[in-house]
């Protein structure tokens, strides 16, 4: 088991790329904070081994309570074959859940500007 911390690969002015690489079902993701980008995505490409993965946030400085985001529709942020999701809440710190599928292995971005 791995602590996976988020590369920023992007950093410009109008926003910021991190990325977790190659993340497996027995991975904890290190949390990434956007709190000063309002707009964020979500990405995730990779083999999922059957399960998904999702974006988890909270405004809690000592990053101790996590909860599930949502896209613009409600929706869980939670993917299980490749895609993106843009995010509705904006938090103080921002993390992927580690993928819940078997022999997973994704790499994940989130993307924030504003």
């Amino acid at each position: 088991m791995a602590e996976i911390k988020a590369q920023l690969v992007v950093n410009r002015q109008e926003c910021r790329v991190y990325l977790w690489a190659h993340v497996t079902e027995n991975d904890t993701c290190y949390p990434a904070n956007l709190a000063d980008k309002a707009d964020k995505s979500f990405m995730v490409t990779g083999s999922f081994g059957g399960g998904g993965v999702s974006l988890e946030g909270t405004l809690d400085p000592e990053k101790s309570a996590w909860f599930l985001n949502t896209d613009d529709g409600g929706n869980p942020a939670t993917l299980v074959a490749a895609g993106r999701i843009y995010i509705k809440e904006n938090d103080l710190y921002s993390r992927p859940r580690a993928p819940t599928g078997n022999g997973a292995n994704l790499n994940i971005w989130l993307m924030a500007r504003g």
